[in-house]
This record gives C-alpha cells, structure tokens and sequence, in this order.
C-alpha cells in the first residue's frame, strides 16, 4: 500500500490500520475478488502539495465531500469509501460485501 502511495501520488507516507474488507462478486471476465482500504491518516496542506500524480495511471486527482462521492464513483465504490470514512472516525473495521455490510443490501 505504501508503495503504491508513492509510485501513483509521489508521498512517502505511513499506511495505518485496516479500516475495510470488501469482497467482490465475479463481474466477467473478472473473477470475485477482496478490496482492502487502509487508513491513510489526514493530509495537511503541506502534503496535499506535494502530490504529484503518476501520468501513466492517473488523469486527475481531487478532494470530494462523502456526500458528493457518487458523482465520481461507481455506486459500489461510493459505497466502500463512504463506510471506510464512517471506521476511520469511529475506530473500527468492517467487512462488506460489494460495498454493503451483509444483511443490508439495497
């Protein structure tokens, strides 16, 4: 995690705890598959200005408001972010399935 941090955003940082496990139905030709989102701790200005993006895998970057998250994502990523934003608060880890807790999906 730390290292693709830095080969896609130039930051050397240190990579915190587990915050999400989301497993991922097959989706052809994909097999299923598990997302891990780590906690990446806060990014002051100093930091924020230093990000440069690796143009052969990024087009753009930007800072996005929870609540406006489905304007960038895919609905099931929106979903992971939002949940891994909800542990980084609250101290916890939470296993999904394709960005739902199980027993919640819409």
């Amino acid at each position: 995690c730390e290292r693709e941090i830095f080969e896609e955003l130039g930051l050397q940082m240190s990579v915190g705890r587990l915050l999400v496990v989301d497993w991922l139905p097959p989706a052809p030709p994909q097999p299923d598959g598990w997302m891990f989102v780590y906690d990446g701790g806060m990014l002051d200005e100093s930091a924020a200005s230093r990000i440069v993006l690796a143009p052969d895998k990024l087009v753009e970057g930007r800072f996005v408001e929870p609540d406006r998250l489905d304007e960038y994502f895919p609905d099931f990523m929106a979903r992971r972010i939002r949940v891994a934003h909800e542990c980084a608060l609250s101290g916890t880890t939470a296993d999904l399935e394709w960005g739902y807790r199980p027993g919640s999906f819409g």
